[in-house]
Parts: C-alpha cells; structure tokens; sequence
C-alpha cells in the first residue's frame, strides 16, 4: 500500500466511541445471559448444549476486545479498559495486561523474532503438533487460578519467582521463548490493580464455594465455557498468518503478506474470527485503525494485487490446506 493511501486511510477512520461501547455492553450482556440458561440447564440437554455453544462464540468476541484495547489509548475510549476488565477480563483472569505485549507483534523489528509474543514456526509443524497447541489452550483456565491465586501473591516476597513469572506467565502468547520485559512506567499502576483484583476475585471464589455460596459446578462450567473460547481462538490463531518467517525481522509488506485475509461467508468467518480479524492483513497494514472500519477499506482495496495475495479462503478451509499440506 503506498504510504500516502495509508496515512489518509488511517487519518479518516478513528474510533467511534458509541460502536466500541454497545457492542461492549451487548456481547457482554449476551455472554453472561447464555452463561446463566446453560448453568440452570440440565446437563447434556439440547438447551446445555446449544446454550453453551452459543456462549463460547460469544465469550470469544468479549475476549478479543482485550486485542483492541492493546491499539486503543484510554484518550481515544476513556473508560473502556476499566469497563471491559470488570465486565470479563477479571472475571475470566485474562486482564488487559496480559495484552499489552501485542504491540511487541507489530514492532518492524520485532516481528516474527523471538521478541514477538505472537509467532511461532508453524509453518512447519506437524498435524500433530497443530492440534496438540489447539488442545493445550483449552487447559489454560486450570493454570491462571494458580497464576493469580497463588504465584502472583507469593512473587511479590521473591524476586527471582516475580521476575519469572513477570516472563512467563503474564502474556497472552504463542511464542515459548518470548520474555516479557518487567513492567515500567505507566503500566506498573495497571498491572497492580488487575493483579490484585485478579487474586481477589479467586479467592472470593474459592471461599464462596467453601462455604457453599457458590455450587462446583460453576466452576466446572466456567471451565467448559472458557475452555472452549481459547481453543476456537487458537484454532483461528493458527492460521492467521501464514509463519514463514525464518527467525529474522519481517518488515514492509513482507510482513503483511505473511499475514492473512479470510474469505467464507460473512457470518460464519466474522463469528470465529470476530471484531475484524477475519482482516488481519488489512490490520497490519494498518495496525491503528479502529476494527469498525475495517470492512469498509477491505472493500476499497479489492482491486489491488498486493491486497489480494493475502487471500485465503475462510478459517475452516484455511485449516484443512494447511492439514493436508503437512
């Protein structure tokens, strides 16, 4: 894209604070309404099941606001961060912080090197290796109780524990040999109080179903729930980009077109691949314009070469080549 088109698209679109804010407070509301009927339902049940399933698509497009939030200043929507984290970042313990590594991914000198948090060499892993990662996110929502709950309270009495688990277990990644650099100057005060209010929300939890408030299987449906939302999102992550880095920076339109623009149908590819990441080129081209305009570019840079060798048909079909290429 010629840098002149790319300053005046990204001048005309900014965020439009009432989009952010209902669709916030609708999928919100919408999650934790399906959330509660698949709770009440009997278990295994027709309503169980489509209930639940409905809920884990919808719980992945409240997830993937924390991806915007990593674009978005708190000038530009006062209030949303604190909003999204109270609403289902604390409450599901993936608070923004664990995101605020993503602008690591679009670093020129950055990305596809082991500095980026969110590229690892799947081009050549196996099919095995491929599911497997799909299936590891699912156990996630078992090990960030322990993170919150226990590692982060006793890490503040060790150094070496906090430095590794500051590396390690405080970012939202794919790539096993990124380190999270310790957390300075504004962002201390943000990791602070998510982090508190994450151990608090744990232990009022797990007090709250000792004392019977609160029934186990709550917690063994949050479980499903949450589970099934980070394996539908790694599942997408996994073809998001085509990761033929070889280790060294990507910069330009290299790095845009190792990336990717799903096809399918309008519904089905935005419901697994929500708040315009089904443009995931078009969003590294373009890394600061708001997921609402999106759409709109897409259609005006249809005609170009460039923006049409990141075509790949929709995730499903994505994920099918790269299966039987392997």
């Amino acid at each position: 894209m010629p840098p002149e088109l790319r300053s005046q698209l990204a001048a005309e679109h900014q965020p439009v604070r009432w989009i952010y804010w209902l669709d916030l407070l609708v999928t919100c509301a919408l999650a934790w309404w399906l959330f509660w009927v698949s709770c009440r339902a009997p278990f295994g049940s027709w309503l169980y099941v489509t209930s639940s399933v409905a809920d884990i698509l919808v719980f992945l497009r409240a997830g993937y606001f924390m991806h915007e939030l990593a674009h978005r200043s708190e000038r530009e929507l006062p209030g949303f961060s604190l909003a999204w984290n109270l609403l289902v970042g604390i409450p599901i313990l993936l608070p923004s912080m664990m995101m605020l590594a993503h602008m690591d991914h679009h670093r020129p000198t950055a990305y596809g090197t082991d500095k980026d948090p969110e590229y690892a060499p799947i081009a050549g892993w196996s099919r095995f290796r491929m599911v497997q990662s799909v299936l590891g996110f699912g156990m996630v929502p078992l090990l960030l109780p322990i993170r919150f709950g226990l590692l982060g309270p006793l890490s503040l009495l060790h150094p070496k524990l906090r430095d590794h688990v500051v590396r390690k277990f405080s970012t939202v990644d794919i790539n096993a040999a990124y380190n999270r650099p310790q957390p300075a100057g504004g962002e201390r005060p943000v990791w602070l109080w998510q982090e508190i209010a994450c151990t608090v929300f744990t232990w009022a939890a797990l007090i709250a179903t000792g004392l019977g408030w609160l029934g186990l299987y709550v917690h063994l449906h949050r479980f499903v729930i949450m589970s099934g939302s980070l394996m539908v999102n790694q599942w997408r992550t996994i073809v998001i980009h085509r990761y033929a880095g070889t280790g060294e920076p990507m910069v330009g339109s290299s790095q845009v077109q190792d990336t990717v623009t799903f096809g399918g149908g309008a519904l089905s590819t935005g419901i697994v691949a929500p708040l315009g990441s089904r443009y995931h080129a078009l969003h590294h081209e373009l890394p600061t314009v708001p997921y609402h305009a999106l759409p709109s570019i897409h259609r005006q840079l249809l005609e170009m070469d460039d923006y049409r060798r990141t075509f790949s048909p929709g995730v499903a079909r994505t994920w099918m080549r790269m299966l039987q290429a392997r």
